[in-house]
């Protein structure tokens, strides 16, 4: 049953409403399960037709004052009826650990820029490179800091020092039991970017109706005692050019 407080009330319902938390905090959570099936694996060892449930967990909490902001999220991704030689990794199970904690500040011009400092999320551009995953049940997070700006122009400008968050366990028993290990970033393993989104460049500059986005990201591995790693060091340079959404009106 429905009460009519409920139904009268102004806007959605929420669960900050709900539990009467002041002003400035936030709580919101999202569940996501779902079946997986495949035939014909091409893995050796592992049986020819499988499939298990995937579910996801995040209960995020957030705090909001003038430019501050705190943020902590959890999250718990998890399996269930996999078979002993089910394929299963990382990306598919993490049982509950942080996704992310972290400060930031809002500052200059209609709070035009932001530093954040912590574990966070981040989306740049296409999501190529860097992405908060949304189908894949784990998601990506990164320990360090980011800072960004936006013009009135529409101008956008992104900057990162971090180091990935590196699930654990990792080893498929330890999977297959939902076992809990804590995720930790290392500097065995470190990512710098920057991400710029120009969309009034062309047009300016050539007289063609396209939006700019371009970034470079350099990742870098080096051996610690507690880690070995293939010491790669990989820099991508990329840009995107795609016409420019046009807002349309009607009745």
């Amino acid at each position: 049953m429905i009460s009519n407080s409920l139904l009268a009330a102004d806007g959605p319902w929420t669960l900050s409403d709900a539990l009467g938390l002041d002003d400035g905090f936030t709580l919101s959570g999202e569940h996501q399960s779902r079946f997986e099936h495949y035939d014909g694996n091409v893995f050796v060892g592992a049986s020819p037709n499988d499939g298990a449930f995937f579910l996801r967990t995040t209960l995020d909490a957030q705090y909001k004052q003038d430019g501050f902001s705190a943020q902590v999220e959890m999250m718990d991704a998890r399996q269930g009826q996999a078979d002993r030689d089910t394929r299963l990794t990382t990306s598919q199970v993490s049982t509950l650990d942080l996704l992310q904690a972290n400060v930031a500040y809002k500052f200059g011009t209609d709070n035009s820029s932001e530093v954040r400092v912590g574990r966070f999320t981040q989306d740049w551009g296409s999501r190529t490179l860097i992405a908060r995953n949304r189908y894949r049940n784990t998601i990506n997070t990164l320990d360090g800091i980011s800072f960004s700006h936006k013009q009135a122009n529409g101008n956008e400008f992104k900057f990162l020092s971090a180091q990935p968050v590196r699930r654990t366990p990792r080893d498929r028993l330890s999977l297959l039991d939902n076992d809990h290990r804590g995720d930790k970033s290392s500097e065995a393993l470190r990512i710098h970017g920057v991400f710029a989104n120009l969309p009034n460049l062309l047009p300016s500059l050539l007289n063609v109706d396209l939006d700019l986005e371009t970034y470079y990201v350099a990742l870098k591995e080096k051996d610690t005692r507690k880690l070995q790693t293939s010491n790669r060091e990989l820099h991508t340079f990329g840009f995107r050019a795609r016409s420019r959404q046009r807002s349309t009106s009607g009745t």
